[in-house]
């Protein structure tokens, strides 16, 4: 099984606003090989373009492998150890509330098993100079910022 160390980040401009605009970012690192990607979305808050960067990242692998996820989201972080107890408890969160963002962790779950991994997060402090860190954070907005004017914003 191949190691991947995969690092992510998302953003979102005018965050929870009806004008939101996301972008986020992967770096994948397999030996030697690196791979980066990037993406965006109207409409997209930012806990959700960090959960994005993480199901691009995992279906942009091609064989099974050990992967490691480097987030500086205390909400991927944190939410991804209790992916297990929601589908347990039929999709619900210890408040019996649907979790949000389900879709998201459902297709990260599925993207997964779809391609035989095993995914391990690990939280990472954002902007203390992780140089991995810090580039996915820079592209992220950038990506953020291409959506916006792709979709006629001025910037």
């Amino acid at each position: 099984m191949f190691h991947v160390i995969m690092y992510t980040d998302g953003s979102s401009r005018f965050n929870g606003t009806d004008r939101a605009v996301g972008g986020w970012a992967t770096v994948l690192k397999c030996g030697d090989a690196r791979k980066t990607i990037t993406g965006g979305e109207m409409g997209a808050t930012n806990n959700q373009m960090e959960l994005r960067a993480v199901i691009e990242g995992v279906k942009a692998l091609k064989r099974p492998c050990e992967v490691i996820v480097y987030t500086d989201s205390q909400y991927v972080a944190s939410n991804a150890g209790r992916i297990r107890g929601w589908r347990d408890a039929s999709w619900k969160n210890k408040s019996g509330q649907e979790p949000k963002n389900l879709d998201l962790w459902i297709e990260l779950i599925d993207a997964g098993k779809a391609g035989g991994h095993h995914i391990k997060f690990e939280k990472v402090a954002a902007h203390t100079g992780d140089e991995e860190n810090e580039l996915c954070d820079r592209l992220a907005k950038k990506a953020a910022e291409e959506t916006m004017i792709k979709n006629g914003w001025r910037v």
